[in-house]
This record gives structure tokens, C-alpha cells and sequence, in this order.
């Protein structure tokens, strides 16, 4: 048995060859791509990390944060749409008839005036 094959690969490094399952380096982003790709600023990004929205690791003194893991992020983030608003005309609402016991009315206040005896 050779240095090489003991070791696991040359200077006892693993070999560079992907295992199936096991997640890339690809795969992790910094907080800086995080803020990068949302277009937010890395602060954002650090608070969602403390406040547990966005989940990530410690690794080495920096946060790593799965590929994954920014796309939930966004979709909790995401509004359903609205339904569109009826629109309403410009123009002043016009009463075609005098109604005293309509609330706010000219003719209420009128009324109001008329029996204070004024």
C-alpha cells in the first residue's frame, strides 16, 4: 500500500470527486451573496439569521447559508396578491333626495337648527 491510497489522495487530502448526497461548496453562501442576491443589505441578512428566519451555520467564523435555505426565506417573505380594488369615481356623490335622518346630511342639520328654536 502506497503513501497516496493510505492518505485518502495526495497530501492527505480527500479526493475532489463529489459523493452522491453530499452538499457542495457551491452550495453555501456567504451572508455577503445572501445580500447580494436578495439586494438587500447584510445587516438584513444577519437579523434574519439571529431571529431565526433564515437558517444558517457557523462555520469557521463565518455564516454559511444553504441555496435551499434563502429560497424558503424568500417564499415566507413572499404576499399573496391583492385582489384589485374597485375604482371609485372622482366625482362628488350626488344624493337625489333630502333625507333628514341621514347622518351628516345638509338637511339633518337644518333640521337640527330649525328645531333650536333659531
Amino acid at each position: 500500500m502506497d503513501a497516496l491510497s493510505h492518505a485518502g489522495g495526495p497530501f492527505g487530502r480527500r479526493p475532489s470527486v463529489p459523493i452522491a448526497g453530499e452538499a457542495r461548496m457551491s452550495d453555501y453562501l456567504t451572508v455577503q451573496e445572501v445580500a447580494e442576491r436578495m439586494r438587500c443589505e447584510h445587516r438584513t441578512v444577519r437579523r434574519a439569521i439571529r431571529a431565526g428566519h433564515l437558517e444558517a451555520a457557523m462555520i469557521g467564523g463565518r455564516w454559511l447559508i444553504r441555496d435551499d435555505a434563502v429560497d424558503a426565506w424568500f417564499d415566507s417573505k413572499r404576499v399573496a396578491p391583492q385582489t384589485p380594488r374597485r375604482e371609485r369615481s372622482l366625482a362628488p356623490r350626488r344624493h337625489t333626495t333630502a333625507d333628514p335622518n341621514r347622518r351628516g346630511s345638509v338637511a339633518r342639520l337644518k333640521a337640527i337648527e330649525g328645531s333650536s328654536g333659531g
